[in-house]
């Protein structure tokens, strides 16, 4: 997904060396441990955003739980919930 919004932003002439993201989930809510699905999905992304240089300014993610977010398009504010763990 990544690869595919820079290759876009690319076409459009957008620099990537300009852009700032947020970077949120990764928690591995099903089968707990620091290897887990989410927190390799995670590393992928990271390594992605990098290799586009792409600028992280924001992250909160791991954990054994899933986040409720609410984007505040406007501001680039960004508010996180953690959900509990049923």
């Amino acid at each position: 997904m990544i690869e595919r919004i820079c290759s876009d932003y690319g076409k459009k002439g957008i620099k990537l060396e300009t852009i700032e993201c947020k970077v949120f989930g990764g928690a591995n809510a099903l089968m707990p441990g620091e290897f887990g699905t989410g927190m390799k999905n995670v590393q992928m992304a990271f390594e992605s955003l990098a290799r586009h240089r792409i600028r992280v300014v924001a992250t909160n993610v791991g954990g054994s739980v899933g986040r409720k977010l609410l984007y505040i398009s406007g501001t680039g504010d960004v508010f996180v919930k953690h959900l509990n763990k049923s």
